[in-house]
């Protein structure tokens, strides 16, 4: 009933034997002289509030039922045939146990093991749990080969350093956790269906995800109660989490700067998200998708499949963000900050943004949406250097620092509406403001006027590529303010100028600035009205000449808006030839 003990002279023999122990005190021990092996053929302990220390190797030919009391020990157990389950207690501290075959395993409490091996790595054979307990491992969980672990709902706590998960045999998922816990360890490249980096123990995780792949058929935590790291930088794994993601004020996930995260689920991130240049993709392909970004921000984005996207906080991308879901909701009083290209492949019945602002920081010009595309916005704030264009767009305010801009066309879905905020830069786009192209030069089967509306205030910089505008006798292109003006364009650099039918209107006093050197092919029959007195329709420079020399436009209009000197065209600098 109560301890074990065989001498170093003494010899147990077991038979075919029930070996049942019954005390209901601590202080019990399975122990023999110099440590030599016990072998036993069926062992069940009974004893409520007993305990049993192992405290030399003891090999079992059957089962070992733990039905009440406490199993501690330092020493290693085989069971050879059978299983090694119960509602009592397991906490061993040291040794290995090893369960060679077909067995149950476990029961309604959780259970320590220091190294646990399933399997005897030559029979075949499989272990199931009896219930949905915690089994903690200290050191090294091995499936051996052939042997097959059905995780079903249990958790497995691995708080060991290292490799502290061998796989020659076959990991089953089913619907069970396995926790990373240890100080550093290794994660296993198998599927998992929750995966868990966490700690109670006061300690801290850095977990190492594995090279090549990691797959989460369920959710991924990690930090929700201790300082937990997930590194994915390291081996850069194409990771996918089928079910939520939650980063815990406590969790830390270091993203790959290469390899994909693919997230089919929520996102909750209360930790840290360090980007590392990487891309989370957002990919559930029905239902209702809730992410809560954090304050960290993310590298590369992509929304995308049939979901309902709402993002409920704000969210920053250091990198690109791209949109294209069946519904995008921005809460209201949140904002979406991009500093790479914000690109949008949705409509505006598909996506809301009232009571948001949309940043742009990217520092370059690029294209937010394609022409078959538009969308409503709330606000959008754009910073110094970033030139965003849209397409069949509209705000209720463009806010554009210093040397920033928004370029509309089409603005508001209106056909031939160019409309351009705060102060524009082109260095390589060929733009057309023309009635037969469209603004990206693409021929148009019904013509338009193209109407360019400039805010009062913003300027247009041209440096490169091309400025094309082509109007007709009946159809002008019509540039002026959005208000009362007054506007800056200014054409230089190398851009290529060709501008016939056009009017100008309401621009400042120096009127259309042409200078650098670029190539010219036409200014003729243009129609500028001049509103500052002693002010000029053109002002070209001598460069401009001189690149372009010997040149004659023909059939432009000049006038004044109210009876005051002005000049039609005024030259700076020098130049050998004329116009």
């Amino acid at each position: 009933g109560g301890s074990l003990y065989v001498d170093t002279a003494g010899t147990y023999n077991a038979d075919n034997s029930l070996l049942t122990f019954t005390a209901t005190n601590a202080g019990q021990q399975i122990g023999a002289g110099s440590s030599s092996t016990i072998n036993l053929y069926d062992v069940a302990f009974t004893g409520i509030g007993g305990e049993w220390a192992v405290q030399t190797p003891i090999v079992v030919d059957q089962d070992i039922a733990v039905t009440a009391g406490t199993v501690v020990g330092i020493s290693d157990i085989e069971v050879v045939n059978g299983d090694f389950s119960g509602d009592g207690l397991v906490a061993m501290t040291g040794g290995t146990v090893q369960l060679n075959s077909d067995n149950t395993f476990g029961g309604v409490n959780s259970w320590q093991f220091n190294n646990l091996v399933l399997g005897d790595g030559g029979t075949a054979g499989i272990t199931t749990p009896a219930g949905n307990a915690t089994t903690t491992v200290l050191d090294t969980l091995t499936i051996a080969s052939g042997h097959f672990l059905d995780n079903g709902s249990m958790t497995l706590d691995l708080a060991g350093s290292g490799n502290v998960f061998v796989r020659n045999g076959t990991f089953i998922q089913d619907t069970g956790t396995v926790r990373y816990s240890g100080l550093t360890p290794n994660i296993l490249r198998t599927p998992y269906y929750n995966l868990v980096v966490d700690t109670d123990s006061g300690l801290s995780v850095d977990a190492t995800a594995p090279v090549t792949g990691l797959q989460v058929l369920g959710n991924l935590t990690v930090g929700a109660i201790g300082t937990s790291t997930i590194d994915l930088n390291s081996a850069d794994p194409l990771t996918a989490v089928n079910g939520n993601v939650y980063i815990g004020s406590l969790g830390t996930v270091e993203a790959s700067d290469v390899g994909t995260l693919n997230v089919f689920a929520d996102w909750d991130n209360d930790g840290t998200f360090i980007g590392n240049g990487g891309l989370v993709q957002f990919l559930q392909a029905t239902g209702t998708v809730i992410v809560a970004a954090g304050v960290s921000p993310f590298a590369n984005v992509i929304v995308a499949r049939n979901s309902n996207y709402t993002f409920t906080e704000s969210a920053t991308s250091t990198g690109n963000f791209t949109i294209g879901t069946s519904q995008f909701v921005l809460q209201s009083g949140e904002m979406l900050e991009v500093g790479g290209e914000f690109v949008n492949n949705m409509g505006d019945t598909d996506t809301t943004w009232t009571g948001t602002t949309l940043k742009l920081t990217s520092g370059t010009a690029y294209n937010v949406n394609a022409k078959a595309t538009g969308d409503t916005y709330d606000i959008i704030e754009i910073t110094t250097n970033t030139h965003p264009r849209f397409w069949n767009s509209d705000a209720t305010a463009f806010v554009t620092e210093p040397d920033a801009s928004a370029y509309s066309m089409d603005h508001a879905t209106v056909d031939g509406d160019l409309y351009i905020f705060g102060d524009f830069v082109n260095t390589s786009y060929n733009d057309h403001w023309s009635y037969a192209r469209d603004f990206d030069g693409a021929a148009l089967g019904s013509p338009r006027l193209a109407n360019v509306q400039i805010e009062d205030g913003g300027s247009v910089l041209y440096l490169g590529g091309s400025l094309t505008s082509l109007g007709t006798t009946s159809a002008s292109t019509t540039i002026s303010a959005q208000g009362a003006g007054p506007y800056t364009i200014t054409l230089g650099g190398t851009t290529t100028i060709d501008m016939q039918y056009y009017s100008v209107r309401e621009i400042t006093a120096d009127g259309l600035i042409i200078t650098g050197s670029p190539s010219v092919t036409e200014l003729s029959r243009g129609d500028f009205e001049v509103t500052n007195a002693g002010g000029s329709a053109i002002t070209v420079g001598g460069s401009v000449i001189s690149v372009n020399p010997a040149k004659n436009f023909t059939n432009n209009r000049f006038a004044t808006t109210t009876a005051i000197n002005a000049f039609n065209v005024t030259a700076t600098g020098t130049s050998l030839s004329s116009w």
